[in-house]
């Protein structure tokens, strides 16, 4: 009797991920969804008011004396984007450890990008260091700079924060939509980013298979 017990206990453990996996195949269209900011517009002080759905515009970054990277990359996959501030200290330091992690949770196999824009005054040795510093694979994470006045732009008018923060991920979709803001220190809030990017592929996945 009671090796039936435990043979029924297993395969109910064994049985409920796969009753999970058939009710979000079928039914996850309905039951799962993450929101589009400002689809009716962006109306702030530092903004031009506007009332079409709002999209990262385009831009162009340097991440070498003769390299750019351009929007396009954003609207090729999920991306993780967020600012470095004018210095990189202790709350600086724990948002790029929190990154580095992240790099090694959502590996290749995940259509996902993390994007790091610095202010003008980093030299490339500088982000060359904080690449090598925190094990930077290039091909997941890229790290760019802008003059001064190109990044207040993209913050406040672009990924539109509110303020200068440095401490903040932003998550866009392909159409280089804002999905999500999470708090770059808070560690729930860093799963939370990671539940919904997961989400946020199961959604872009369905929509093409339909």
């Amino acid at each position: 009797m009671r090796i039936n017990t435990k043979t029924g206990i297993l395969l109910l453990t064994l049985a409920i991920p796969v009753f999970i996996w058939l009710f979000l195949k079928l039914f996850g269209q309905n039951s799962f969804d993450l929101p589009v900011y400002y689809s009716e517009g962006v109306n702030t002080e530092a903004c031009d008011a506007t009332n079409q759905a709002h999209t990262v515009p385009k831009f162009s970054l340097q991440i070498s004396d003769s390299n750019t990277i351009s929007s396009e990359f954003l609207s090729e996959q999920i991306v993780i984007s967020h600012f470095l501030p004018d210095e990189c200290l202790e709350s600086c330091t724990q948002v790029l450890e929190n990154i580095a992690n992240l790099q090694s949770v959502f590996s290749k196999e995940y259509a996902l990008k993390i994007l790091t824009i610095a202010p003008e005054h980093y030299s490339f040795e500088e982000l060359a260091h904080l690449s090598k510093q925190f094990n930077i694979d290039p091909e997941l994470w890229v790290v760019a700079k802008a003059k001064q006045q190109k990044v207040n732009e993209l913050q406040q008018c672009g990924f539109v924060l509110s303020d200068y923060s440095q401490n903040t991920f932003v998550l866009t979709d392909p159409e280089r939509q804002i999905r999500g803001y999470y708090n770059a220190l808070d560690s729930d809030e860093v799963d939370r980013m990671k539940g919904e990017i997961k989400i946020l592929e199961y959604l872009l996945e369905n929509f093409r298979n339909d």
